[in-house]
């Protein structure tokens, strides 16, 4: 081999390992800017869990809410349904009940369980709770909502 050989071998090699730094320094920054925008990734996710968190936890706040609300309603429904069962013994007892079909004032209290015509094969019959004013002259029934 020739000492000019020698010397573009030993010129090319140098430039291939120029190169092949460059590359090394471009692969480098690439892997550098990929875990930056992981960490990034990984933040923006931490944030979206954390924000996820807060609102099943205030979700979970309003069906308790609404759970008590409807407990409250239920309650309240019944009270309005023993008041308004109060006031119709109280209007029969003082004779201000009057039939809204005939005006008589002959009117009488039915309450109680009735049967609804509906039986099991076993024998067992259905029945329901029922609260109603009966006019004594006509006939007429205006049951009392509960």
């Amino acid at each position: 081999m020739s000492l000019e050989n020698t010397e573009k071998i030993l010129e090319t090699a140098n430039q291939r390992l120029v190169e092949t730094n460059l590359l090394m320094e471009g692969i480098e920054d690439r892997q550098r800017k990929l875990i930056e925008h992981a960490h990034r990734l990984l933040h923006y996710i931490a944030q979206l869990t954390k924000e996820s968190n807060a609102w099943r936890f205030r979700a979970e706040e309003m069906e308790k809410e609404r759970n008590q609300w409807q407990t409250r309603a239920e309650v309240a429904e019944l009270s309005l349904g023993y008041a308004r069962r109060l006031n119709a013994r109280l209007a029969v007892q003082t004779g201000e009940a009057r039939c809204p079909n005939c005006g008589s004032s002959a009117i009488t209290l039915l309450h109680g369980m009735f049967p609804t015509g509906v039986t099991s094969p076993d024998g067992g019959e259905e029945r329901w709770y029922e609260c109603a004013l009966q006019c004594q002259e006509c006939g007429h029934v205006e049951e009392v909502t509960t």
